[in-house]
């Protein structure tokens, strides 16, 4: 499940927080530390109960894919992007995707790692060769003939 950080608070607020919070919705306490407490609100998107998770993490093929191979990636990646375009939690989850430890990985929002990569501005000539940067920015590149618009 996505997890979205919404505040980092002292244990003295956490009771009048979780009190307004609990109303609207579900949240989770992940991480205590030094007397400060990490709140995480659960991102319910479309993908939330999906029954193939893994078609937002595809994996990426070593070598020269045989032409089946890139067609089911790419009917995997289409029916992932198709499911979050019609999403009401897009933007929230893209903006997810934005975060350095997520750019990389998967699709959030919509967008593939490379995708988001490319709206960075950066370019593979950025990256070392066998980083997941370029490995995410040259996937993306030769899924997008593939996919369907």
């Amino acid at each position: 499940m996505m997890m979205l950080h919404v505040a980092q608070m002292d244990t003295a607020n956490l009771a009048t927080y979780s009190m307004m919070m609990l109303t609207s919705t579900t949240m989770m306490v992940s991480q205590m530390r030094c007397g400060v407490v990490m709140i995480t609100i659960p991102i319910k998107g479309a993908c939330t109960n999906d029954a193939n998770p893994d078609f937002w993490f595809p994996e990426i093929p070593n070598g020269r894919p045989t032409i089946a191979k890139v067609q089911l990636l790419a009917d995997q990646t289409s029916y992932a992007i198709d499911l979050c375009n019609g999403c009401t939690e897009q933007k929230t989850c893209l903006s997810e995707g934005m975060k350095d430890e997520n750019l990389p990985f998967g699709i959030w929002g919509g967008l593939m790692a490379g995708e988001r990569i490319k709206l960075t501005g950066k370019t593979i000539d950025d990256f070392h060769p066998t980083s997941d940067e370029a490995n995410a920015l040259s996937f993306s590149t030769r899924m997008e003939p593939w996919i369907r618009w």
